[in-house]
């Protein structure tokens, strides 16, 4: 019987968190779960750089990074047609409609983002 985790088995994912613990937290379950983590990186140009370097097959985002937001780097998925999530305390009104489907809370578990990324992509 397979399971929900068994998705990120091999799948380079992109982090892309500002808050150096919750990245740390976030790369260690992911790495439990047999994904392969590429970042974490603090900033939109860091993860646009890498989006250009590396093999990238999903891809975690905090939405609000400092001054900035992860919404150009969510163009750039979708360009690729790269699975991704927001995972985000905002509020889903506080995110444009088109998006809202794609965020889950803090802290989010594996097995939710496994499904999430997975199966909602």
């Amino acid at each position: 019987m397979t399971s929900a985790l068994d998705h990120l088995k091999g799948k380079y994912v992109l982090v892309v968190e500002d808050e150096f613990l919750i990245a740390e937290t976030t790369c260690m379950d992911l790495e439990n779960a047999g994904a392969v983590v590429v970042g974490p990186v603090p900033t939109v140009a860091r993860a646009l750089s890498l989006l250009q370097s590396r093999q990238v097959d999903a891809a975690l985002l905090d939405i609000k990074l400092n001054e900035e937001t992860s919404i150009s780097i969510v163009n750039e998925l979708q360009r690729r047609s790269i699975p991704y999530l927001f995972v985000s305390n905002i509020s889903p009104a506080e995110l444009p409609p088109r998006f809202r489907d794609y965020l889950v809370g803090k802290p989010a578990n594996m097995v939710q983002i496994a499904t999430s990324l997975f199966e909602k992509n």
